[in-house]
């Protein structure tokens, strides 16, 4: 009869890799997470951790604006693409309140809004736009996945617990 080879040891390596791994993400999230005294509810929570100076030399690695020599704010450009979208998507459902589809991606860009800003009453605009697709067509799984996910952001877990 032949022993079958334990992988235990193998597990205690991706054990330490993990927690190697967890080590290092810590190490960096001080630069990444930041949040500006003076930011209102249009400011992202999440901003690029600053560049290290290093005497003005570009080596063309970085993001720079057009000619300013000024780094730009991927938080900030996230923010404007989200709230294009939400405009595009309240458009589109302005049109055609029936619109299943528009709905759902405008309640979804609202939620990203929601999650750049903390500003709570966009999880209430996405939740309205979650409604609207579930008048238009009842039991429709893309919104119902999406209020619930909208129900457990505002902690309304029971709610959560009866759509699910």
């Amino acid at each position: 009869m032949t022993a079958i080879p334990s992988r235990r040891p193998r597990l205690a390596s991706l054990g330490a890799l993990a927690g190697a791994l967890v080590l290092v993400a810590a190490s960096q999230l001080p630069g990444l997470l930041r949040t500006a005294p003076d930011a209102g509810l249009d400011e992202p929570l999440l901003a690029a951790a600053p560049a290290a100076d290093d005497g003005g030399a570009d080596t063309g690695g970085g993001m720079a604006g057009a000619g300013s020599g000024e780094a730009i704010d991927p938080g900030r450009n996230e923010l404007a693409r989200v709230r294009a979208d939400i405009d595009f998507w309240g458009a589109r459902l302005t049109a055609e309140p029936a619109n299943v589809v528009a709905a759902v991606k405008l309640a979804e860009s609202d939620v990203a809004e929601a999650r750049l800003t903390g500003d709570v009453t966009a999880y209430l605009r996405a939740e309205a736009a979650a409604d609207a697709a579930l008048r238009a067509q009842p039991g429709y799984l893309p919104a119902l996945g999406m209020r619930a996910s909208i129900l457990v952001a505002l902690h309304r877990f029971p709610e959560a617990r009866d759509l699910a």
